[in-house]
């Protein structure tokens, strides 16, 4: 009987956390900042599933056809959810489900941080404040940004976590693991907010003993002593185990960023520098987004910072003969917790903490301060919750629920209203899907280039293959840009050719073949950026010194005139892959190992239901 009401309210939650589809269903998808990206890499994973390809690496439509290795460096998590829902539904209501299912999750997770700590209408409200917060609407509809959207599922349940009295370790772990295979910034900040857990359980432990006195803890040893032994150990666990976990993603990432131009991630307008709360670059879109952000910012961090200074100031329950000092384990002593997690959120938005910026290992991938309101939405919405809601234990109110769907309802007009951007006709669905069918290609990623080119010179409308006589021959001119942002389309330049015979036995995803008769000797420059993964062989034979290096990134390749030449490219793994994966399954395996047991009894209890 007692399951009812929990799903009653559960079933609340998840009816205000669907609001915020609303308007993607009534108007469209919403074309963020980051749409196209996002949208671009599902329709080449499903691309790429129609062709036998179960696990891509290389994207073939960016850079006009010549391809970048974005499935290498972005989390896969989101590109194969939205993959999987566009072979289920039509592609124009992929991004609504794809949001749908995001709000679903962070209101379900959050439900299920607020039962621990909540009365159920109080988790359904701290669900509906979380889902639909301020930040996660930003991020869903004026920045697109899906990786993001979807990290926001696990982070509830890495503070619910964190919060518990003893650091659950593989739990912990296979969260962490979870918002590396997600989203790269948002799992940063969950290794930060295990580091600043690890801290506070260690203070917590060491001024529990410190108060004890030498005399009595010795007659009759705390459990404070027993943390601030293990705190760190277990924190270290979690964290190196949650890392190896997700080394099939995280390897490949960390060891072939060497090759690509990955720095440009954090160059002008990406940096933290740039984006301090209420900071002014100059330019006008950057300027315009972090004063949106910043305001968020200070909505979101000052509801929490009051909710939480009113829990703190209430009146505390009577100490009994308990320690005096513990760690999060009740709602009185979670409160301390998420107030200060709050009070360092506020403190990093400011400039004054730009040296803990550029000093603090890969805090400054997170490009942006007020990524950190992901984390905070959480805080902010269990303390709200916790003011606005009745204790644990209290009868049922209506009344809150009411208050999460009134919120659900205003939060999603005004997402509608405000944040909510229109597409170009060359975002839309149906123009994207245009650009796979017809193998136009669309523009790179900077920081995806390799390193020491620029894509930026890849011209639109190149054909496979050109023979030229200068290695640099027939280059693009990256100096200006059409009305519509791209470079200038390809115009061929017969001065720098060469006459021949140029043939395509066949261009695939992750393999390429072709044949070239030139009439003298020259250089086929073929439409695919270098990449090491690439293998390129001449005549069945490594490359070696015929590839030779070109500005704009595309392989190049000195062949021999009056003479077929074959020049074939392979896509396989390479070992940082087999090790990535060798890494993550051997640890998955001892997680198996250590739940035996579990298993065994599990597969004992079937049994004597089948004899039934």
């Amino acid at each position: 009987m007692r399951q009812r009401p929990a799903l009653a309210s559960l079933f609340v939650a998840l009816l205000v956390a669907l609001a915020g589809t609303l308007p993607l269903l009534l108007r469209g998808p919403s074309c963020g900042h980051d749409f196209d990206f996002h949208l671009q890499s599902w329709l080449a994973t499903a691309a790429a599933w129609h062709a036998g390809i179960v696990s891509p690496r290389w994207l073939p439509g960016a850079n006009y056809g010549a391809g970048e290795p974005r499935f290498i460096f972005y989390p896969p998590a989101s590109w194969l959810l939205g993959a999987g829902l566009g072979l289920l539904l039509p592609w124009t209501l992929v991004p609504a489900a794809f949001a749908a299912l995001c709000f679903a999750g962070a209101g379900a997770a959050m439900h299920q941080l607020g039962r621990r700590f909540l009365s159920l209408p109080g988790a359904a409200l701290a669900a509906a404040l979380y889902a639909l917060s301020p930040y996660l609407l930003f991020t869903a509809f004026e920045r697109s940004a899906s990786g993001e959207l979807l990290a926001a599922v696990p982070m509830p349940l890495l503070v619910e976590a964190l919060l518990l009295p003893r650091l659950p370790v593989v739990r912990t772990a296979l969260l962490l693991a979870a918002l590396w295979f997600t989203n790269a910034p948002a799992a940063v900040m969950g290794c930060y907010l295990l580091l600043f857990a690890t801290l506070y359980r260690t203070a917590a432990a060491g001024l529990e003993l410190w108060g004890r006195g030498k005399r009595k803890a010795r007659a009759h040893p705390p459990p404070g002593s027993a943390l601030l032994g293990s705190a760190l150990l277990r924190g270290g666990a979690a964290l190196v185990l949650g890392c190896t976990l997700a080394a099939d993603y995280l390897l490949p990432a960390w060891y072939e960023q060497r090759f690509v131009a990955i720095d440009r991630a954090v160059g002008a307008g990406m940096r933290v520098d740039d984006s301090f709360l209420f900071g002014h670059t100059g330019e006008p879109f950057h300027d315009a987004v972090l004063h949106s952000a910043s305001w968020l910012a200070v909505v979101t961090l000052g509801v929490g910072a009051a909710a939480g200074g009113l829990l703190l100031l209430r009146k505390a329950p009577a100490p009994g003969n308990g320690p005096s000092v513990r760690v999060p384990d009740q709602p009185r002593d979670a409160v301390p917790f998420l107030t200060l997690l709050l009070a360092v959120c506020f403190v990093l938005q400011l400039h004054v903490s730009r040296g803990l910026w550029h000093t603090l290992p890969e805090l400054g991938f997170l490009q942006f301060p007020w990524r950190l309101l992901l984390p905070a939405s959480v805080a902010a919405a269990l303390l709200a919750a916790r003011v606005l809601a009745p204790r644990p234990g209290a009868r049922t109110h209506l009344s809150v629920l009411a208050l999460a769907v009134l919120y659900g309802a205003g939060a999603a007009s005004w997402a509608a209203r405000t944040r909510f951007q229109p597409c170009d006709d060359e975002d839309k669905v149906s123009a994207q899907l245009q650009l796979l069918r017809d193998g136009r290609g669309f523009e790179g990623t900077d920081e995806y280039a390799p390193r020491g080119s620029d894509n930026g010179e890849i011209q639109p409308g190149l054909p496979p293959v050109r023979l030229l006589r200068a290695p640099d021959g027939d280059e693009g001119d990256d100096s200006h840009e059409d009305d519509s942002g791209e470079n200038p389309g390809w115009r061929p330049q017969p001065e720098t050719a060469v006459p021949g015979a140029v043939y395509v036995r066949f261009w695939a995803a992750a393999a390429l073949e072709v044949a070239v008769h030139p009439a003298r000797d020259a250089f086929a420059v073929l439409r695919l950026e270098r990449f090491p993964a690439w293998e390129i062989r001449l005549n069945g034979l490594p490359c070696g010194q015929a590839c030779v290096p070109r500005d704009d990134g595309l392989v190049t390749v000195h062949v021999p005139g009056n003479r077929w030449s074959t020049i074939q490219a392979t896509d396989g793994p390479t070992a940082d892959i087999l090790w990535g994966r060798t890494l993550s399954l051997g640890a998955l395996f001892l997680l198996c190992l250590r739940r035996a047991p579990a298993v065994a009894r599990a597969r004992s209890a079937m049994m004597w239901w089948n004899e039934r």
